[in-house]
């Protein structure tokens, strides 16, 4: 039996890094086992893991020499920060690249960085309409990710950038449906008519566990995950309802280097057909299977990616070099973060 590839998940007793053991565990026959990092190993959510057979070690962000074992022979990573343990959008960039100069000292060929957009390229700081926040951020989390995405590519770590969104999961706690005064529930968003984004955690796993299985084909580029929109009531008619694969309405560009006849993502989220194709294993009844080039839809990346043999590199088997040849590594090092906003979407 072929020995198994290992996967460092950071935040594996978290949602993110959870639904990626998940897959992960899912996924019997696959080429991929787990490495839950935590630094409670002793905690009921890693004594759970434990039972399912998945190997935990300690480790924390904070104390960079403790990552070293975590990222041991390990092929590839998932890392995702928590803001909201500590609120720091400062502390989120250095953990971030705590871990980068880990993963990049363990040979790791492929990271998966869970980040999000930099709202500043929508609303500048000098833009009175939203508080400028921990002196230079607008949405601390959102942008202290983005800030933090450079550290990757810097050391030298071959990198897939995985956008996500809101939590459906959150529906059923902090932002649960609340009873208004004539008993009915309800759920109260200042989003006008706009259509707000979601994702289950799950699909999260899946889709991290699908950019994996891809291998070197999406190394350096960005990808945007949601599986659906939900609308306002009364907004837009019923006549406007149809094509609910659409990409939401809003001023945001298509991404560099996604195709025109493409969905592209939006400052408030992506279109769902683009989701299913990225995170589904298997089509859902009475459809057909993604290609496998249909990812290239909606990635981004710079320019001359995906990698060929004609850049210098030695291929492996499939005709892509070998994630840690100093071709993929400067590819890596060139990548540049996608622009969000400007224009109008493309619609599918």
């Amino acid at each position: 039996m072929t020995e198994r590839k290992i996967i460092t998940v950071i935040g594996a007793t978290g949602r993110q890094g959870g639904g990626l053991v998940r897959a992960v565990l899912a996924d019997r026959d696959g080429e991929f086992t787990v490495r839950a990092v935590t630094r409670h190993p002793d905690g009921e959510p890693a004594a759970e893991l434990k039972r399912l057979g998945v190997e935990v070690v300690r480790a924390d962000m904070d104390d960079p020499p403790s990552l070293a074992p975590a990222f041991e022979h390990a092929y590839g990573a998932f890392v995702v920060t928590n803001f909201w343990e500590h609120m720091s959008a400062e502390r989120e960039k250095t953990q971030a690249h705590a871990v980068a100069r880990a993963a990049a000292h363990a040979g790791v060929q492929h990271a998966i960085w869970s980040t999000l957009e930099d709202t500043r390229e929508c609303i500048p700081l000098d833009d009175e309409r939203m508080p400028t926040l921990q002196e230079r951020y607008k949405v601390p989390h959102f942008d202290g990710k983005a800030e933090a995405d450079h550290h990757f590519p810097d050391e030298g770590v071959p990198t897939t950038f995985l956008r996500t969104t809101f939590y459906w999961e959150n529906l059923l706690g902090a932002y649960a449906p609340q009873r208004g005064a004539d008993g009915a529930l309800q759920l109260t968003f200042p989003m006008g008519g706009s259509r707000l984004s979601g994702v289950a955690v799950a699909d999260i796993g899946r889709t991290a566990l699908a950019v994996l299985r891809r291998g070197t084909d999406l190394i350096a580029a960005t990808i945007s995950s949601a599986a659906n929109t939900s609308r306002s009531p009364t907004w837009p008619p019923p006549s406007r309802r149809r094509g609910a694969n659409r990409c939401a309405t809003g001023p945001s560009p298509p991404t560099s280097g996604a195709r025109r006849d493409s969905p592209a993502r939006t400052s408030r989220g992506t279109c769902s057909s683009t989701t299913r194709t990225a995170s589904t294993a298997s089509p859902r009844p009475g459809t057909s299977s993604p290609s496998a080039n249909s990812t290239r839809n909606y990635r981004t990346s710079p320019p001359g990616w995906p990698p060929t043999a004609t850049h210098g590199a030695t291929p492996d088997p499939d005709g892509a070099p070998h994630p840690r040849s100093s071709s993929a590594r400067r590819r890596a090092s060139s990548w540049r973060r996608p622009s969000v906003c400007g224009s109008a979407p493309v619609s599918s």
